[in-house]
């Protein structure tokens, strides 16, 4: 929990006071340049010289970030539920940092198309598949639920006052946490399975528009070569013409 906070803390200093404060105490170039009181007002040229001159906005830290945020809220979501609240709080006080520092920090963003996030996308599965053993293993180690479940299996220690596992249950107690692991993971693939990746009425819609993309690129064909067919004939006609001999 205290790795959490640090980490959150220190992203939410990074994104949104670090670049307030290097706006601030920047030197502005183009206003540095204007002595003249009639060049005073920013003209469009002088706005598009500006941010030409801003840096270039580079996803792949803000991607990292995100993978270390979800692997803290998965990877130990038993032994601190509370991750995931303090992760959306402070990723909405980040969403407006950051279109603040795209606005005023960094070259306009030119659009890209893409189907997926690319790579990061396999990282979060994984993540996300690890996550049910290491939530397992916290569960069986430390937690005082199994220990109700399956009270044979744990002793106090004399010393400490603590319950623990006994040390030849500690093979029953693996077994124990396979099979649960085993059957969490084959409940998420029986629900990946049972949900599709898009909704009936968005798979229709998508086959229609397809559809329909298909009869106008075969109209448009057709119609293209019937004009070519017509347009040999009459060239065909007109030579013909002009060959015919004349009437004595």
């Amino acid at each position: 929990a205290g790795a959490f906070h640090i980490d959150t803390l220190r992203r939410v200093f990074t994104e949104c006071v670090i670049p307030y404060i290097i706006k601030h105490f920047k030197k502005d170039p183009v206003g540095a340049s204007k002595k003249d009181d009639d060049m005073k007002k920013e003209t469009a040229d002088g706005r598009l010289t500006s941010e030409a001159n801003l840096e270039e906005y580079d996803t792949f830290d803000d991607y990292i970030e995100i993978l270390i945020q979800f692997g803290y809220v998965t990877l130990f979501a038993s032994a601190y539920p509370l991750a995931s609240f303090i992760a959306i709080g402070a990723n909405l006080i980040e969403i407006r940092a950051d279109i603040w520092k795209l606005g005023h920090l960094f070259r306009r963003v030119t659009p890209v198309r893409a189907n997926n996030i690319g790579m990061w996308k396999m990282v979060l599965k994984c993540f996300a598949w690890f996550s049910a053993v290491s939530n397992l293993i916290i569960f069986a180690f430390t937690s005082s639920q199994l220990r109700e479940w399956l009270p044979d299996y744990y002793i106090i220690d004399e010393v400490s006052g603590r319950t623990v596992p006994k040390a030849s249950s500690a093979e029953q107690i693996l077994l124990v946490i396979l099979v649960i692991e085993h059957l969490a993971l084959l409940f998420a693939l029986s629900v990946k399975n049972a949900i599709p990746s898009a909704p009936e009425n968005v798979r229709v819609e998508i086959q229609k528009r397809l559809w329909l993309h298909d009869e106008v690129a075969t109209n448009a064909r057709n119609l293209s070569v019937q004009k070519s067919s017509s347009e040999v004939t009459s060239l065909s006609q007109s030579m013909r013409l002009l060959g015919r001999p004349k009437l004595k």
